[in-house]
């Protein structure tokens, strides 16, 4: 059976939806948590600390987890060093998607709401924290020609310098064919994050943790896709 190919770009893209709909669907479902990045958190720690509101320790123990997870992946794809980067990438994504139905199954079965616990709901986040983690060293690791599929302020950045550049044609030759590539790419990314932000949030209020199974199902398919789709192919 011919293995399913996916070029690195949309790879990159599913990953930004992923990203995009276990960010909006862990804050919605775990009292306001980031799970896919840890930016958001250390500003979200910052006005707990300063309003003195609940929730700051389920948000402190999303960081450790978020570099863990990056740790282990650094660690695992060490380990692998003499498999094929194909097959390191596709273990990985593997880890990932463990990580992740593990939350849909503990979030679940709990049914962790702003009310729950605060135990359930920082172990929950911590889970989330963990697979993302991995993701954010994946793209660092294997798909760093890639802009991030996890974190959209620089993407953001930089598609509006390229915008400039391009559209006022303040460059030409070669930096300006790479000027529109990266708007390209850059413009896929942050698309496909925001469907997925908006996906996940709307599955969210209806379906809960089970809205987290579609990126699941897509971290499996490009599971098994990433051993046809080497990582240096434009």
């Amino acid at each position: 059976m011919r293995r399913l190919q996916v070029s690195p770009l949309w790879m990159a893209a599913a990953l930004s939806a992923v990203a995009g709909m276990a960010d909006s669907a862990g804050f919605i479902l775990l009292d306001g948590l980031f799970i896919a990045h840890v930016t958001g958190n250390f500003v979200l720690i910052g006005a707990a600390v300063a309003r003195g509101t609940a929730g700051i320790v389920s948000k402190i123990l999303t960081l450790p987890a978020f570099f863990l997870g990056v740790i282990a992946a650094r660690l695992g794809d060490q380990r692998l060093k003499y498999q094929s980067e194909a097959i390191k990438l596709s273990v990985l994504l593997a880890a990932e998607a463990v990580m992740l139905l593990l939350l849909v199954m503990f979030g679940h079965r709990l049914a962790a709401g702003p009310d729950e616990d605060a135990i359930i709901i920082s172990a929950l986040g911590c889970t989330g924290a963990f697979a993302m983690g991995i993701q954010n060293a994946v793209g660092r690791l294997h798909l760093a020609q890639l802009p991030a599929s996890t974190v959209m302020t620089v993407n953001a950045s930089q598609f509006a310098i390229d915008a400039v550049d391009v559209g006022l044609g303040r460059i030409d030759g070669d930096a300006r064919s790479k000027a529109r590539q990266r708007l390209r790419d850059v413009g896929i990314m942050m698309s496909s994050f925001a469907c997925g932000a908006l996906a996940g949030a709307i599955g969210a209020m209806y379906f809960r943790f089970l809205i987290l199974l579609i990126p699941c199902a897509i971290l499996l398919a490009l599971t098994f896709a990433s051993a046809g789709s080497p990582a240096d192919r434009p």
